[in-house]
């Protein structure tokens, strides 16, 4: 088993034993994944939701409306939190508060059009959902995560976060994002980076950082605020992909076309000299 194939063993051994209900789905809303106490909710096997099921099967009418209006506003950014009720096989209604954040097509079309949703129970004796959410968003894709309190100051990684970057959990709590800066990009660039989180909740693009052992790479980076009742920051939730293999492929290409390029012209200009010499 490579290493990709192992820690994505270990992300879904960590999704069936976190106490919420957690999936990911397609573009079109389609399930891609779900945990075991999801499907205890609905009442159903794996086989008969993932591929052929979509999360408004299962709401109240009022839930499908409520839902459709939120994900249909334009310029949706950051993460986002709504009261639904879900209806399971039995015809037995449950409250949850869905939560979920709202990415653009730029930042999916780099990793694949894939959204992930958690969903936190909220009957009376389920209300612990500030902490769910914070272990939730830690641990809920193969995208490095970073969770940290409202100073920037690190709470939690997830295993993706130590795969690419090196640091353990031990090594990189207590410190900020900081740590990995490359020193590549200017004080503008941060500047501009927290003035778009702190007016829009929200932020995503590329950076170049560093990983523990010097190396220099590229990141897609995604910054979500997320906030209490009373509208003040509680955390900060960072997601990244590494994304310099993709980037490097890129460059082969160019590359490689204007190789051929330039080949395809001197060949012509040998043809065009080998016809003329003919004609001497």
């Amino acid at each position: 088993m490579d290493q990709v194939s192992s820690l994505e063993h270990r992300l879904d051994e960590l999704q069936n034993m976190v106490p919420f209900g957690s999936h990911s789905t397609t573009e079109d809303g389609t399930y891609l994944s779900i945990n075991n106490l999801e499907l205890a909710w609905l009442g159903l096997t794996r086989d008969e939701v993932v591929g052929c099921k979509k999360l408004q099967d299962f709401l109240a009418p009022e839930s499908q409306e409520k839902l459709a209006r939120l994900v249909s506003r334009s310029g949706l950014r950051g993460l986002h939190e709504v009261a639904l009720e879900i209806v399971d096989s039995r015809g037995t209604v449950r409250a949850v508060s869905l939560s979920f954040a709202n990415h653009n097509a730029t930042a999916s079309d780099s990793v694949g059009a894939v959204n992930r949703f958690v969903l936190f129970d909220m009957t009376e004796q389920n209300l612990n959902a500030e902490r769910q959410r914070v272990r939730a968003f830690a641990f809920e894709s193969l995208a490095g995560t970073c969770v940290t309190d409202s100073d920037g100051v690190i709470l939690q990684i997830n295993a993706a976060f130590t795969l690419l970057t090196g640091y353990t959990a031990e090594e990189i709590k207590g410190q900020t994002m900081r740590l990995l800066s490359s020193g590549y990009h200017d004080k503008a660039y941060y500047q501009a980076m927290w003035k778009a989180i702190q007016s829009q909740g929200y932020w995503q693009g590329e950076i170049t950082n560093r990983r523990k052992n010097g190396e220099i790479y590229a990141q897609w980076l995604s910054i979500s605020a997320t906030k209490r009742t009373d509208g003040s920051v509680s955390n900060y939730v960072g997601t990244f992909f590494d994304i310099s293999a993709s980037k490097a492929n890129q460059a082969e290409i160019r590359h490689l076309a204007f190789y051929d390029a330039h080949r395809q012209h001197d060949k012509r200009w040998f043809e065009f000299d080998a016809v003329i010499g003919d004609q001497s």
